[in-house]
């Protein structure tokens, strides 16, 4: 059971919910109170989930996931891609974000660069927004009971880019090109394609490139396995750029 205490409608929440779990991604909902905010699901018990198994478990969970008929849009963006959302929020906070100079300014410079470089040529396709988790960054709220794996606390579920859900959780996973193409092509469902069309995601570092970098996301994992007990560090999982070899359609 889960209560609430926040005061905004849990609506979209329990809407998005009760959805996965009916498409087996999501425990089964037993009971849900709108006005009383309550919930009751399955409980979990959770096991360490092997890495070998994650790089094939997790991509197909999410392309189930993302197949979903979709939903309404939240008021607000907790994940990633508010940082391609052109509006006075966004701007405010890389202001904030540049006058803290929490980097050199050089870093900062080529930082600024190259996330005005991506947020130009990201495709914006409100068609292609699909149902997403936006939350699958928290090692806690994946969880493998030995037979399947699960995707629990759908408080940030609304419709989004997929590639915020697909980065969040590569992030966890991959430390090499290998991984990287068994990941990518469990979600994608086929092996990349070569093509070098602006509706591909994957380029080099070069300053000319014309599309976004797909394969950019590398990770220092915390632990070679997913899940509750062996992610304690999870927080200190960070990405780095890539080279960027394959390419993927933005379309499924």
């Amino acid at each position: 059971m889960k209560i609430i205490t926040r005061t905004e409608d849990p609506t979209r929440h329990y809407t998005s919910m009760k959805a996965a779990a009916e498409a087996s991604v999501a425990p089964r909902v037993w009971y849900v109170d709108i006005e009383n905010r309550i919930s009751i699901t399955d409980f979990v018990p959770a096991k360490p989930l092997p890495v070998s198994e994650a790089l094939v478990r997790l991509p197909v969970l999410l392309r189930t996931l993302h197949a979903l008929p979709p939903f309404g849009k939240a008021p607000f963006n907790t994940s990633c891609t508010f940082l391609l959302n052109n509006g006075p929020a966004l701007d405010g906070f890389l202001q904030k974000f540049q006058a803290a100079n929490i980097l050199p300014k050089v870093d900062s410079a080529e930082f600024f660069a190259r996330y005005a470089e991506l947020a130009a040529i990201y495709p914006h396709d409100d068609v292609e927004m699909v149902l997403s988790h936006n939350n699958v960054f928290k090692p806690d709220n994946i969880l493998f009971d030995g037979q399947r794996v699960w995707l629990v606390d759908w408080e940030a579920a609304f419709l989004n880019a997929r590639y915020a859900d697909v980065a969040a959780v590569a992030n966890q996973l991959i430390t090499n090109d290998e991984e990287e193409m068994v990941y990518l092509q469990e979600y994608f469902g086929h092996r990349p394609i070569s093509t070098s069309k602006p509706d591909s995601i994957s380029c080099s570092r070069s300053p000319t490139c014309s599309t976004p970098r797909f394969s950019s996301f590398r990770a220092r994992p915390a632990s070679r396995s997913i899940g509750v007990e062996l992610c304690p560090n999870s927080g200190t999982i960070s990405g780095a750029c890539g080279r960027g070899k394959s390419t993927w359609p933005t379309k499924m």
